[in-house]
């Protein structure tokens, strides 16, 4: 619409910035901040935590805020979108979302408006604050920081903490609230806090040593690149070696049930644990708990998956884009995929066809590969069983 933006905007760019906002991804295909006015970038916000919540707890929200009552369905729905394994307490921890939510993005705002202030009105600073805030927890990437120029170390480390908090997932958060102990958190959030860290280091470390970048920005890219997206300065420079890293970190992604994307830390955690058991013909154990069969086999399933909806896309864009470079397409795909909005600089130039490949990577990548695939392939038991035989593999 007119009143969203200064100029003119193609519709197929106007259903890209949307399906890329509401799929906290950050990919554009245009200026972004110097094309939507505050109208337009409101709407933009609005869609970024929307899609950071999730769609089925949003609507869940609204039905609370009407006073509407929640019955069994609708809680069996809720507990599916969590991935929990009862409906008891649904609604509490609902409640425990919102409240985190707003407490998280409220205190990134206070002490995001607190740099701004010195250069800025008291309205332009709570309004740059409150975007950032919003877009940085949501694990968006979307940003009008480099409009007004304003990254810096303190932003920086703003913006990481953060990106960290809505990337770890709500149910490690309430867990930490609830437990305070390490000891006495759940096996998921042990996982999820030993893998965070883990891939934090390793990309803090890895790019320091390979590029020209500061340890503060190194650390940076090393939190964003595990799906927010967020940039710095000589970015498109960087080197084939600190390009696979990144893709690598954000392939991983973030953690369940948070805002970020990727095949998630706990999925990458069982696959290492699940091969480590078939090489080693024991049961796959975690921190002296055995880890279900049936979650090594949704772990494998969601890495194939993933693997192949990449390559795919891939295949298609390069055969449409005989410009680009391999590197450049596998790279943009994959930060679709994976919800982080990282670019090598190919987004602009993208034919119509491509864009619309990128938008269904964006929003398979944030519904989730095993959602799609239940919905066209329904469970039923298979009674008769075949006499087994080997097969020679590898």
């Amino acid at each position: 619409m007119p009143i969203s933006h200064d100029g003119n905007v193609k519709f197929i760019d106007a259903f890209f910035t949307a399906t890329s906002a509401l799929c906290v991804t950050g990919l554009n295909t245009i200026d972004f901040a110097n094309t939507f006015n505050t109208f337009g970038i409101t709407v933009i916000a609005i869609l970024i935590q929307l899609g950071g919540l999730g769609i089925i707890c949003t609507g869940f929200i609204i039905a609370l805020i009407l006073g509407q009552k929640i019955g069994l369905k609708k809680r069996l729905l809720l507990k599916a979108s969590f991935n929990l394994n009862s409906i008891k307490g649904i609604i509490k921890l609902l409640l425990n979302i919102i409240k985190i939510t707003v407490i998280i993005e409220l205190l990134g705002i206070i002490f995001l408006s607190i740099y701004f202030i010195k250069d800025y009105n008291l309205k332009t600073s709570i309004a740059l604050a409150t975007f950032h805030s919003i877009s940085a927890f949501n694990n968006a990437g979307f940003d009008i920081i480099s409009k007004y120029n304003l990254l810096n170390n303190y932003t920086i480390i703003i913006s990481s903490i953060l990106i960290i908090l809505g990337g770890l997932g709500f149910l490690v958060i309430e867990d930490i609230l609830n437990k305070k102990k390490l000891k006495t958190l759940t096996l998921h959030s042990k996982i999820v806090i030993k893998v965070s860290l883990l891939l934090i280091v390793f990309g803090t470390i890895t790019i320091y040593l390979l590029e020209n970048f500061s340890l503060l920005e190194s650390f940076y890219l090393s939190v964003s690149s595990r799906t927010a997206g967020f940039s710095i300065n000589g970015f498109n420079l960087i080197s084939n070696s600190t390009t696979l890293i990144i893709i690598f970190l954000m392939f991983v992604g973030a953690s369940p049930s948070s805002t970020g994307g990727g095949i998630k830390t706990t999925t990458f955690y069982t696959l290492l644990k699940g091969m480590i058991s078939i090489y080693t013909n024991r049961n796959c154990v975690s921190n002296k708990r055995t880890i279900k069969s049936s979650v090594v086999h949704k772990s494998f399933v969601i890495f194939i998956s993933a693997i192949g909806i990449i390559f795919l896309s891939t295949l298609f864009i390069s055969i449409i884009e005989k410009d680009f470079l391999l590197k450049d397409i596998l790279f943009e795909v994959t930060s679709a995929f994976c919800t982080v909005g990282y670019t090598l600089g190919i987004t602009p130039r993208l034919s119509i066809i491509s864009k619309i490949i990128i938008c269904i990577c964006m929003f398979i990548g944030r519904v989730g590969t095993l959602t799609l695939i239940s919905m066209w392939l329904k469970e039923k038991k298979d009674n008769v069983k075949y006499p087994e035989e080997n097969i020679i593999v590898g």
